[in-house]
């Protein structure tokens, strides 16, 4: 704790030069695009690439080779022969609560396996899957994709199992199930359910036995409480995508609705489309187009004039009920933290109150009723949901945590900074926030398709899911923190700076802000979206293929 540069200006510095340079090297032609493509995933792209790069060109959407996640998903499903992989696409297509999307020669047809008046917006999410394909049907080759209808992700793989698909990859063979059972049958001790360990259970079934979950190093703790006593470390995320994968982080397990006294069950790898997952769930990411906003009214950041953290929002994030820890999900902890009147927070001077010293010494303790006061407006709207009311759960909701009225989005507008925290699944808010033009804090397990295509520090501050690094991220760029430390500090300046380092955190929250709403004017569009999806359903369609190799693209001159 020696040094003497605040954290954040490291972690934002580094941001630009990698954003910089992931812009600098983007691939501006096909030829390019196939070349990268080649590099990154050793193989040639897929069938239909070149159309792909024609929508790409036309629709002007930014950094074509970003596509991750893509891959990250389908690597597994790759291991499976085309003949296995449809007879679970097949198998999976019968199962309730699924909806299938099926292109041939160009056309789409949908079709349903859940009552759409038991689940709000069910249908709609059907169309909206449907309207990214619709401008691109005609361009795709074909396939079939079976989405989960709710939010939440549903496939889980072991470890152990996932490590044997990769390893009949990598020796360019097929795990093929029908092919080893006919084979094993051969023998006296043949068991159908030996091909798979269905019996493992727990998030630790999910991860290499050297990671933290495997050594179970990341025991449970204490939900992050300022007045437990002093940190022995400041932590920022530099890493967004990292920081959500819970084999290296099974501290978080405990801390969020979606994971918390969960049991989960090994399963075959499924072969089902979902809109959310963790970085352990073996589902393959699609695209949710909930709350997509377009031309919406903004202020700019100079007439935004509430410096403090907004968050109104209900309490989902779980089931309420005497059997669970509910308190330590996501959204409570959240309130909690944010309207505690007891106590001190230590927090991490601001660089202008600092003015030299070293992190250590740039440490202060402050009532942390007086902190909240000055730093948050977070609070549930409306009345409890999602909880037992015979249990009376419901009413110990509303007597522990701030509820509001509804706040109406002009008024939200005129705050300068603004959480997003995940609800039962991810937070469909994400792009109206940043449309809006505030700086955006964001917290969350689950990664996006947008992952890879944005830039933490940037565009918008990552927080850690514990909140352990809220308070220190909201003082860097507030001025609130210079009247609650000036008689302490002996401070007589106002707090004002430039992006050089000379205090200039509002100069720098303002850039980050203006920089998160450029990027999702102009890469969060329905083109954009459709742009993944157009690439995602390419590889699918090789995947599901009788012969894939008949699926490559292959690139000739004079097709740009």
């Amino acid at each position: 704790m020696r040094s003497k540069v605040h954290p954040i200006y490291q972690l934002i510095r580094e941001a630009r030069e990698s954003w910089d340079t992931k812009m600098a090297q983007q691939s501006r032609s096909l030829q390019e695009a196939v070349a990268t493509y080649r590099k990154r995933y050793s193989r040639p792209p897929p069938k239909g690439f070149d159309r792909w790069w024609k929508y790409v060109v036309k629709h002007n959407v930014t950094l074509p080779d970003e596509y991750d996640q893509i891959d990250r998903d389908l690597v597994p499903f790759r291991s499976l022969s085309p003949a296995d992989l449809n007879r679970r696409v097949d198998r999976i297509s019968k199962l309730q609560g699924t909806y299938t999307l099926r292109v041939e020669h160009g056309s789409l047809r949908t079709s349903m396996l859940f009552d759409e008046k038991d689940i709000d917006g069910a249908k709609e999410r059907v169309d909206g899957q449907a309207g990214l394909i619709l401008p691109i049907a005609k361009d795709l080759e074909d396939f079939t994709a079976v989405y989960w209808v709710h939010d939440t992700p549903s496939g889980l793989i072991s470890y152990n199992h996932r490590k044997e698909l990769l390893n009949y990859l990598d020796e360019e063979e097929y795990f093929d199930p029908p092919r080893l059972r006919q084979s094993l049958k051969k023998t006296p001790d043949y068991d159908e359910n030996e091909e798979i360990d269905l019996s493992l259970r727990g998030w630790k079934a999910m991860c290499p036995a050297d990671s933290l979950m495997g050594l179970e190093l990341g025991n449970t703790p204490a939900a992050y409480d300022p007045s437990n006593g002093t940190r022995s470390t400041y932590t920022f995320i530099a890493d967004h995508y990292r920081s959500m994968d819970l084999c290296d982080h099974p501290e978080i397990v405990p801390l969020h609705g979606s994971l918390l006294e969960k049991d989960p069950a090994a399963s075959e790898l499924a072969p089902l489309f979902v809109l959310s997952k963790t970085t352990l769930h073996s589902d393959i990411l699609g695209v949710p187009v909930e709350q997509l906003v377009t031309g919406m009214r903004d202020v700019p950041w100079e007439e935004k004039f509430e410096d403090r953290l907004l968050w109104k929002g209900s309490n989902t994030g779980t089931y309420y009920w005497k059997g669970t820890s509910w308190r330590d999900t996501q959204r409570t902890r959240l309130l909690k933290l944010t309207n505690d009147a007891k106590g001190e927070v230590e927090m991490l001077s601001p660089p202008k109150v600092m003015n030299g010293r070293s992190i250590s010494q740039g440490l202060k303790k402050v009532p942390i009723g007086e902190a909240n006061a000055f730093y948050h407006d977070l609070a549930f709207t409306g009345q409890p949901i999602q909880c037992d009311v015979e249990d009376g759960t419901c009413e110990e909701l509303a007597a522990e945590y701030r509820f509001s009225g509804l706040m109406t989005h002009d008024a939200a507008l005129h705050y300068k900074y603004v959480v997003d925290v995940d609800g039962n699944a991810w937070s469909a808010r994400f792009q109206r926030l940043l449309s809006a033009g505030s700086l955006i804090f964001k917290t969350t397990i689950f990664p996006e398709w947008w992952t890879d295509r944005m830039q933490p520090w940037v565009h918008y501050v990552p927080i850690q899911v514990d909140y352990s690094d809220l308070y220190d991220a909201i003082a860097f760029p507030s001025i609130a923190y210079l009247a609650l430390c000036r008689t302490s500090f002996n401070l007589t300046s106002q707090f004002r700076g430039d992006t050089s380092g000379g205090g200039g955190e509002p100069a720098l929250a303002r850039e980050i802000a203006n920089a998160g709403r450029e990027w999702a004017n102009t890469n969060w569009r329905q083109a954009d979206m459709t742009s993944y999806v157009f690439r995602l359903y390419l590889e699918w369609a090789r995947l599901l293929a009788a012969n894939r190799a008949d699926m490559d693209f292959v690139y000739e001159q004079g097709m740009e």
